[in-house]
């Protein structure tokens, strides 16, 4: 594995053995069955993973992952961010008991309400609590009090599933629909500089990543223009 994919290859967890053929929910998203597939071939299952393996925004992504926990595929989310692949074993102990339409049917409090986290989109905002966009909850869960610390903020879902632009601000502005997108790069951007390579090999990785096209069609060369430029923002973020 190069080193770049090392970095940039998201969060692999072992292969599990796990059934060929698992039985799915019904899903709107006609991408549900083919994301499945490949978290099960490829033994990621992190929101980033579906994020770049499919090009979509992080919470089109992050309702495919809570579908397959809901369908037994993959493990809850625990406090540190991880997921794994369920063996047919693990599956059967699993109580399924929760339904598919949204709802949160053991939910002590009528008004206890779905959340996403979504971390504030700074270039000093950790890679662990940037890998962590789109994890859902709801405010009884333990997760919620266990990361309500991180570098973000619980966002409550709504039909749509849409965040509001009021949560859209960034460190270089409100960038609204471009923020799946600035979250993506600062990613990878956090991931080089936060990596034990050399600084001038981290300066030539955000180089290249400057050249990419976010999976909503912003260019990362518009976000580093924003923070003053090339040579302006390798100084801020190593």
């Amino acid at each position: 594995m190069s080193w770049w994919s090392s970095l940039f290859g998201g969060k692999t967890r072992p292969k599990r053995e796990a059934s060929a053929n698992p039985n799915l929910s019904e899903n709107d998203d006609d991408l549900y069955p083919v994301a499945v597939a490949r978290v099960m071939d490829s033994g990621n299952c992190s929101v980033s993973f579906v994020q770049s393996s499919f090009r979509i925004g992080f919470l089109r992504a992050s309702k495919l992952i809570d579908a397959m926990e809901r369908d037994g595929i993959i493990s809850p989310l625990d406090a540190s961010g991880s997921r794994l692949i369920l063996s047919d074993q693990e599956r059967e102990n699993i109580d399924r008991s929760a339904s598919t339409d949204g709802n949160r049917p053991d939910a002590e409090d009528p008004f206890d309400r779905e959340f996403y986290f979504v971390p504030y989109p700074r270039i000093s905002t950790p890679h662990s609590d940037l890998l962590l966009s789109g994890t859902r909850c709801y405010m009884s869960d333990p997760i919620f009090s266990e990361l309500a610390t991180r570098h973000g903020r619980w966002v409550p879902s709504n039909k749509s599933g849409q965040v509001s632009d009021f949560f859209t601000h960034t460190d270089i502005g409100q960038l609204d629909f471009a923020i799946n997108d600035y979250i993506d790069f600062l990613v990878e951007v956090r991931a080089a500089t936060e990596s034990d390579l050399p600084e001038h090999v981290k300066a030539e990785m955000i180089k290249s990543i400057g050249q990419l096209t976010g999976s909503d069609g912003h260019s990362y060369a518009a976000f580093i223009e924003a923070h003053g430029g090339m040579t302006r923002f390798i100084a801020k973020v190593i």
